[in-house]
């Protein structure tokens, strides 16, 4: 289960974590474990991300103590090249970086997702290309993703025939039913038919 936080980032570790903390506050020891035990998934990573953020060129993980590494990201934007710590990035760029990591370096592992608003902190322009690739990712190198969102984006392209509304009674008591099939008379969204309650 992951709510990521991106502020909660910790840019030096000093350990190589086998699992990322639900917020992602250890996601510079995680990737380290990931970068030492499969590096062959890091390329395909790299290589998404050059896709969505301007100007990246790589991740480098610098010495900065005995057993302590930096996590550093590389820019190329011609003629200059320089580099960020993980401290230094926009908390939308941290968040990207750590939502395209857990659809490219979990690949092949057997990890089922349990995602938590992984909408917040990036723009309605980043966050359906990454839409994209999880849902190209399930049922292929990720078994299955289970995704909370308020987002309109994310209900219209994961909601309409994989959905699950989740409802708080006056009790307290949660109950889900399956998303029902847009009623076409009404032509609208399913992101709209929630938004004016007739979806619920």
């Amino acid at each position: 289960m992951c709510g990521l936080y991106p502020r909660s980032f910790v840019t030096e570790s000093t350990s190589e974590d086998a699992l990322l903390s639900r917020d992602g506050s250890n996601f510079s020891a995680w990737y380290r474990n990931i970068f030492q035990e499969r590096q062959d998934l890091v390329p395909g990573y790299h290589g998404a991300l050059a896709e969505v953020i301007d100007g990246f060129s790589g991740i480098r993980l610098e010495k900065v103590g005995q057993e302590t590494r930096a996590f550093t990201v590389i820019f190329e934007e011609q003629p200059e090249r320089y580099e960020l710590r993980l401290d230094e990035l926009s908390d939308g760029q941290r968040a990207l970086i750590a939502l395209y990591a857990l659809v490219h370096i979990t690949a092949g592992q057997g990890y089922t997702l349990f995602l938590d608003e992984p909408d917040n902190y990036v723009a309605l322009s980043e966050i359906q290309p990454w839409l994209m690739a999880l849902s190209d990712a399930c049922g292929e190198t990720i078994p299955q993703a289970v995704v909370c969102s308020h987002h309109p984006e994310l209900i219209d392209y994961l909601g309409g025939d994989r959905g699950l509304i989740l409802r708080r009674e006056s009790s307290g008591v949660v109950t889900a039913r399956k998303v029902e099939a847009t009623d076409a008379s009404r032509g609208l969204r399913l992101s709209e038919l929630v938004a004016r309650g007739w979806e619920q």
